[in-house]
């Protein structure tokens, strides 16, 4: 399991002695390259579809979880460019519900009947067909299917949305990624390591902006330092 600490402002990625070192606000993370993917999954709490059907109860994303899997694997045929007529459209919210001649992709009064469902889980002719390139994995069908039973609401796509504050307000600015991050740490059942100590956090920033370690003098200057900013005027020394 990878062990994440504060470290005033940078990641560390070490694997085999050898050390990946990039600037970040606020946190220091060894892990070893099999839990690397993990820990960047975490950092840029990105859904999946894996994760996302590991809780049925919980509210499926369209813009950050099914919108990706439409587009990359569906949109070829059910998409703006279909010119098939009465082909089911996937593209637009109005598309999906339009009445095909007795069926819906998507039937808000009825989701249960919706023919999504039907064919993401036909066996005998299945979407997407055998033959295409691109097909859905069981995680994404389920996604898919969990979606549409919840009413199958669209959404635009996170771009296109003013993002919003929501952060508690006892959480200081200088602390919102560490907070972040801490809560999709907390959900996996990893925690901060212990803060690490003034020695290391000077030779750390000393490796990342010199490719040396500290000078004596430096050093000394810093562990010695009891103002708040010391951390802050120690780098300044090392440009």
């Amino acid at each position: 399991m990878p062990s994440i600490s504060r470290s005033g402002s940078f990641i560390v990625l070490s694997h085999c002695g050898l050390a990946i070192w990039a600037a970040i606000a606020g946190i220091c993370i060894p892990i070893d390259a099999h839990a690397a993917e993990a820990v960047v999954e975490v950092a840029i709490a990105r859904p999946d579809a894996e994760s996302a059907t590991a809780a049925s109860t919980e509210r499926v994303d369209f813009a950050t979880q099914v919108l990706p899997i439409l587009s990359n694997k569906c949109f070829a045929c059910h998409g703006p460019d279909t010119q098939q007529e009465g082909l089911v459209r996937l593209d637009s919210y109005e598309a999906a519900i339009t009445d095909l001649g007795g069926y819906k992709a998507l039937d808000p009064d009825k989701p249960g009947e919706s023919e999504l469902l039907a064919r993401i889980h036909d066996e005998d002719a299945p979407m997407p067909p055998p033959e295409a390139d691109k097909q859905l994995t069981a995680a994404e069908r389920e996604l898919i299917a969990q979606w549409v039973k919840q009413g199958g609401k669209y959404a635009k796509h996170w771009a296109f949305v003013p993002p919003t504050k929501r952060l508690p307000e006892d959480v200081k600015k200088t602390a919102a990624i560490d907070y972040s991050i801490e809560q999709q740490l907390k959900s996996r059942g990893i925690d901060f390591a212990r803060e690490a100590d003034r020695a290391t956090l000077a030779r750390r920033a000393s490796l990342v902006l010199t490719g040396l370690p500290p000078e004596l003098d430096a050093l000394d200057d810093f562990l010695h330092d009891d103002k708040a900013d010391a951390y802050e005027r120690f780098v300044e020394t090392l440009f």
